[in-house]
């Protein structure tokens, strides 16, 4: 028993004392053990927290709540991680010398270890959460594709990622012709974004022409990893709303759109709402851009001619190097004129290909023959067309055909199209010419809007992209519209077709044919347009006998001296062009009693009989640039009751005869137009002012005219304006009643001569409220332009929208104003030129007025002026770009201090603070100050000026200014006015004057 109680006592005591002995032992030799124990189970605890963190954002992602025990597991588990770090640290590699430091950390790491497990034992209840892999996301929607860089897009690029930077742009649209390569270029701006870590997060949708919203908001939520279950729009908007707010900063992309996106209902903030959300939308309409409000839009262009060689070199491969093949394919990448997906398309589709194939290849461009190039109408034509089948006008599609009749590369007359509208009925509900012109204006503003057409020359010309015209030629030659084009300018017969019957329209164009085919049988046809520039083409007298449904005839460039007679049988037709045309005898004309336009625009006719009197239907009728035109056989004019409009051009301007009592007249005379009470637009000139009756008045609808009473029209006639007049007033004799009538409304008015003054006196009671650009040259007589002082204008300024004032030789003109000016005033001048104004002192612009849109100043022998502008309205310029003053003898400075009436503010100068003491002409690219004698400074008061766009300067012959330059450092003593002292250099373009010490 004894025994037993001993035993036991031994065993109690080697459990309590000799247990944990071996224990503490144990930590010292099992050191590496523990050690890669707790190493094992801490791989395995990131393992699973990993699982249960992806499982957990994705549950975040898709706007779940998460359990409290899981957040706190992984709280613990976070807590863990630098304690077992510290651990792993503390063991030197497996290496640790110091008995008592292995002991120690073999120690935590066993007791580590154990927690550790128990960690996983917990997790292994979490793991259930996990979900599916997250989706590839942007990563599927950007590719893996090579992405080429061209100098011309880069700065598109830095536009739009520029604005994405901006905090007052939320929207950016970018927008281009089909295939232009908007897609790419917002793809590439996506991974941009992505390398810069500018956004959170990048999600894109593609919105196709028939938007599905619930498809886009599906597209976005699945890239965020929400799920959207609700069967409403409205709630479905609402959960990605949420969604979307979560997140900082977001770039949502949304590319193909066709038409306007209501971005609240799909769910999309932006923003006030979410300032962090930016979105960028591409469409091939402007205006969609615009209707979603987009702050920035910018257009993508085609590439240029050796950007668009690098481009298809990439595609067809280096066999397109080869010395036979070269120039070709050069000619197959000009066709392609620079849209990427033809020249990717041709590209590929003759890759490695011979010689004959790229010959045919460029032959089927040439021809608008895309059927034989693999792709070429799937992914080309067809993109193109989609454009043209989305335009909802039926107007806009027959406008965009009718372009495809035009020449390639060709700067196409938008009034040509007019004329065209009208002979074939294409506008709808308008009764004139204005209303039609107004109607054709807006079809080729939403054509350009989708890129099918683009900006001409000038304003009232457009142009059609080389491929986008193959693609109208494609789609009117289909059976719905038979349009037969043909412009080869090396075609010596008339184009073969099997039949003729079908074709609507019909143009060709050729410099070799000798002669028009006879027995031609168009049943349908609707326009014909012709030009045959060879000496003396034949035209069988039969020419135009199957042809009687025409409606619009276009002969240019043609030598007819006889009308062939079978053009009487043309009874239904409604417009006849003749330009630049070789005529002789055209009565036959005035067989044509349903013609409503006609034009005999440049070509050579002598007379007008007195046949074309009988075209009682007649609305306009152009006799512009007609050379030779000497008679206008009298009352024909007066005769043409229905006329809207009149071009008679210059050259008849010294023709019209002057109305005297008992004389019968010989030639057309100016006050039949009295007769023409339909009569809306004008174009004359009458060279001697006796042909005009004084008490003579014009049709009160006239709203669109060019008159010139003078002998010789400026060099300069501008053609943008729609109310110009050209007038040379030599005497101080009373204006005719239908020059003051018509001078009030007149926007480009452009005088000459000592009688200036009277067509002046009537504009001041108006304040020259509709002039938006005023000449006068050499009278001697006008002191002022407008005195303020002697009489009262309207609140609204003087000049309130002039753009431009050019005065010459003006050698009484004393101030341009006298007076206080009112508020608007010159508000909107952008040019303003000045020359031998012998008594100018002053041009008086006060402080109070702006001159904001300033852009070009020219000041030129005015031997008595001063300076230019208080320094209050030269701060004000800041779009001036070029500054010019020469041979001024008495200019002391450029601008001057600011004054009231005649007097300065302060007796004495003084400086305002340094920070006011400061001018930057931040946009002024020229300055040129040549032979001013007197001029003591350039701005009075100013102590640093600053030409940071400056380009060009020509400084000279300053005596008082020697060393003034753009580069110069100028010193100013306090009590004196800004003089020269020391000259250095700063910096580049940059004025600085110092107070001296």
């Amino acid at each position: 028993m004894a025994t037993e109680f001993g035993s036991a006592i031994v065993g109690a005591v080697a459990s309590y004392l000799i247990q944990p002995i071996i224990r503490q032992f144990g930590y010292l030799f099992c050191y590496k053990k523990n050690v890669k124990d707790l190493q094992r189970q801490s791989e395995r605890l990131e393992v699973m927290s990993n699982g249960v963190q992806r499982s957990v954002d994705l549950a975040r992602r898709n706007l779940q709540e998460i359990a409290p025990d899981v957040e706190a597991w992984l709280v613990e588990v976070n807590k863990m991680k630098p304690k077992i770090q510290n651990i792993e640290n503390g063991c030197l590699n497996g290496q640790c010398p110091n008995p008592k430091s292995r002991f120690v950390l073999s120690r935590r790491a066993k007791k580590t270890t154990k927690v550790v497990i128990q960690l996983q034992t917990e997790g292994n209840g979490y793991l259930s959460l996990c979900g599916p892999a997250p989706l590839l996301g942007m990563d599927f929607f950007l590719g893996t594709g090579i992405y080429m860089e061209f100098k011309s897009r880069k700065s598109t690029e830095q536009d739009i990622m520029e604005a994405l930077k901006d905090r007052n742009a939320s929207i950016i649209g970018i927008c281009g012709m089909g295939g232009v390569g908007k897609t790419t270029m917002v793809k590439t701006i996506a991974k941009r974004v992505r390398g810069e870590k500018l956004f959170d997060e990048v999600v894109m949708a593609v919105c196709s022409q028939q938007p599905d919203l619930r498809k886009i908001q599906g597209e976005i939520s699945e890239l965020l990893g929400l799920k959207l279950e609700e069967e409403s729009l409205s709630a479905r908007a609402s959960r990605l709303r949420t969604r979307l707010m979560n997140v900082k900063k977001i770039l949502v992309i949304l590319d193909d759109v066709w038409s306007r996106l209501d971005l609240e209902e799909l769910g999309i903030p932006y923003g006030t709402s979410h300032e962090g959300c930016k979105i960028v939308l591409t469409s091939r309409v402007r205006d969609v851009c615009t209707a979603t409000r987009a702050e920035k839009i910018v257009t993508v262009e085609v590439l240029n001619e050796e950007e668009a060689w690098v481009l298809l070199r990439g595609q067809a491969g280096s066999c397109i190097e080869a010395p036979d093949l070269r120039p070709i394919a050069r000619d197959v990448a000009n066709e392609c004129k620079g849209l990427p997906i033809a020249l990717v398309t041709v590209g590929r589709a003759l890759q490695s290909k011979h010689k004959p194939l790229w010959e045919d290849a460029l032959l089927q461009l040439r021809r608008a023959l895309p059927t034989n190039i693999p792709g070429l109408l799937a992914d080309v034509y067809r993109p193109l067309e989609l454009s043209y089948d989305r335009i909802e006008s039926a107007e806009a599609r027959s406008l965009f055909l009718l372009c495809s009749l035009f020449q390639e590369d060709f700067n196409i007359p938008i009034e040509d199209l007019i004329r065209y509208g009208m002979g074939l009925r294409m506008f709808g509900g308008i009764q004139n010419f204005a209303e039609a012109r107004n109607r054709a204006y807006t079809l080729v503003e939403i054509l350009k809007d989708r890129f099918l057409l683009i900006e001409g020359y000038k304003p009232s010309y457009v142009k059609m992209h080389d491929l986008v015209r193959d693609v109208a030629i494609f789609i009117a030659s289909q059976d719905k519209h038979a349009f037969l084009i043909s412009h080869n300018v090396n075609l010596k017969d008339w184009p073969i077709e099997d039949s003729h019957e079908h074709y609507t329209c019909i143009s060709v164009i050729s410099k070799e044919m000798s002669s028009l085919p006879s027995g031609l049988t168009f049943t349908k046809i609707d326009l014909l347009q012709l030009e045959c520039d060879k000496p003396q083409i034949s035209v069988p007298d039969s020419f135009f006998e199957g042809m009687r449904a025409l409606k619009v005839l276009d002969i240019c460039h043609m030598d007819m001296p006889f009308l062939p007679p079978s053009l009487g049988f043309l009874k239904n037709l409604r417009a006849m062009h003749l330009y630049s045309c070789s005529l002789e005898d055209v009565s036959m004309i005035g067989e044509l009693v349903n013609l409503e336009i006609l034009s005999f625009r440049g070509s050579n006719i002598a007379v007008l009989p007195a046949h074309i009197g009988k075209l009682k239907k007649l609305r306009l009728l152009d006799m512009s640039s007609c050379g030779d035109l000497r008679e206008i056989a009298p009352n024909v004019i007066s005769s043409l009751v229905r006329l809207e409009e009149l071009y008679t051009g210059c050259n008849f301007g010294f023709r019209w005869a002057v109305e005297e009592e008992g004389k019968e007249r010989s030639n057309a005379s100016v006050c039949e137009l009295e007769a023409l009470s339909n009569l809306s637009t004008l174009e004359i000139q009458i060279a001697d002012a006796r042909a005009i009756p004084r008490n003579m008045l014009l049709s009160s609808k006239l709203t669109k005219y060019a008159i010139s009473i003078r002998d010789v029209l400026p060099n300069n006639v501008e053609k943008r304006f729609q109310r110009a007049m050209y007038l040379f007033l030599p005497t101080m004799v009373p204006l005719a009643d239908w020059i003051r009538s018509t001078l009030r409304s007149t926007e480009y008015l452009d005088l000459v001569g000592e009688g200036s003054t009277n067509a002046v006196k009537e504009l001041i009671p108006e304040a020259f409220q509709h002039v938006k650009v005023l000449q006068i040259n050499n009278c001697d007589i006008l002191e002022f332009l407008v005195n303020t002082r002697s009489c009262i204008v309207p609140g609204a300024g003087v000049f309130p929208i002039l753009e431009l004032l050019n005065l010459v030789d003006l050698t009484s003109l004393q101030e341009i104003c006298h007076g206080p000016l009112p508020v608007g005033s010159f508000s909107k001048l952008r040019e303003l030129k000045l020359d031998l104004l012998d008594c100018l002192r002053s041009l008086s612009i006060y402080p109070n007025v702006s001159l904001a849109n300033l852009r070009s100043i020219s000041i030129n022998r005015c031997p008595r002026l001063q300076n230019l502008f208080p320094i209050s309205v030269a701060r004000g310029l800041s779009q001036l770009e070029e500054l010019r003053i020469s041979d001024c003898q008495m200019m002391e400075e450029v601008f001057s201090e600011d004054v009231i009436g005649d007097e300065v503010k302060d007796d004495k100068i003084e400086f305002p603070k340094y920070v006011e003491r400061k001018i930057k002409f931040s946009k002024l690219k020229i300055l040129r100050l040549v032979d001013l004698p007197m001029l003591k400074v350039f701005c009075m008061g100013i102590v640093i000026m600053e030409f940071p766009s400056l380009q060009f300067s020509r400084i000279e012959n300053l005596p008082n200014l020697p060393n003034f330059s753009p580069e110069s450092s100028f010193t100013a003593h306090d009590d004196q006015i800004v003089e020269l002292q020391t000259l250095s250099v700063e910096s580049p373009h940059r004025l600085k004057v110092e107070t001296a010490r």
